[in-house]
């Protein structure tokens, strides 16, 4: 694992981008087209918050609505750094578009942990082709328990 200022993130996993993520780390050596990532956002919450339990219910709602055929596998509590927090995996379609002639449609698994500490809610999101999952699974869940919460972003 390398260290960040916010989360360990695996061996060989290279910065990348994405809007309003605070960290992403992506496996550049995947041989699917779908790059195996790590991402962290963390959103500011409304004052009088949102309770672990709303913000992750939310979430779910939003995610079924906006991937294809999206299936939440698990959904379970844990711990991140001494406080409450939800790990959820799932699944869904994703459509890719490269070099090659045609599409490619692959299985995600999506596994997520969600804290909600000091008026933010944070999200570790880890995303690989699902054929791919159970070889990162391990990975994903030191990362997610890696996460400084300390300071809500600046």
């Amino acid at each position: 694992m390398r260290t960040t200022t916010l989360i360990d993130v695996p061996e060989g996993f290279e910065p990348g981008a994405a809007p309003g993520a605070l960290l992403v780390a992506v496996d550049p050596l995947a041989a699917s087209p779908l790059h195996a990532s790590v991402s962290v956002v963390a959103q500011e919450l409304p004052p009088g918050g949102v309770t672990l339990d709303e913000y992750t219910t939310a979430g779910l709602e939003a995610a079924a609505a906006r991937f294809e055929r999206w299936r939440l596998i698990d959904r379970a509590e844990t711990t991140i750094a001494g406080v409450p927090a939800a790990r959820t995996l799932a699944t869904y379609l994703a459509s890719f578009h490269g070099d090659w002639d045609g599409e490619w449609v692959l299985s995600v698994a999506l596994e997520q942990w969600v804290v909600v500490h000091a008026g933010h809610a944070w999200v570790v999101s880890c995303t690989c082709d699902s054929a791919d999952y159970a070889a990162l699974a391990e990975r994903w869940i030191a990362c997610a328990e890696s996460l400084r919460v300390e300071e809500p972003p600046a």
